[in-house]
């Protein structure tokens, strides 16, 4: 059986929905929104880092006006330090934009492309695999080894 607090948080959370919004400005962990034709304000949640005016945000609240509460936000496609994660579902392309891109794994990495393949693997040893391999560089292009074998 639900205690009263425990019905009222619940009837609460039914009416709660989510909504697109934009920023119009931030003080700390506060922000003006621009939601449909209303200006709203709304905390931010602790995990969302970062927004800035003018970056849309999804904001959790209901139409009286009172705790809103922004639960996440899309990257500022301005911002160059923000990551940006695309898919295009009709070229099957994932487009990822990073100022750095850092990907560590625990065993081996493997980037596989039709019969191409680049393997890292835990041991140090990196793996180049394919029809045809091409090498090329504007400045010198060295070759390192303990020994080097051609053929």
């Amino acid at each position: 059986m639900q205690t009263n607090a425990q019905l009222a948080s619940r009837q609460s959370m039914e009416t709660l929905h989510q909504y697109s919004a934009k920023v119009l400005s931030v003080a700390g962990t506060v922000c003006e929104l621009s939601l449909d034709e209303m200006t709203v304000q709304a905390s931010i949640a602790t995990h969302v880092l970062g927004i800035a005016p003018g970056q849309r945000v999804v904001v959790l609240g209901d139409r009286s006006g009172t705790g809103w509460l922004v639960t996440a936000a899309w990257p500022d496609p301005a911002d160059q330090r923000a990551p940006l994660l695309a898919f295009e579902p009709a070229t099957g392309t994932l487009r990822i934009r990073a100022a750095r891109l850092d990907l560590v794994a625990l065993a081996e990495v493997q980037l596989s492309c039709g019969e191409a393949r680049i393997g890292l693997s835990l041991d140090g040893k990196a793996h180049i695999e394919g029809a045809e391999v091409l090498s090329a560089a504007t400045g010198s292009n060295r070759i390192e080894g303990a020994t080097i074998d051609l053929n």
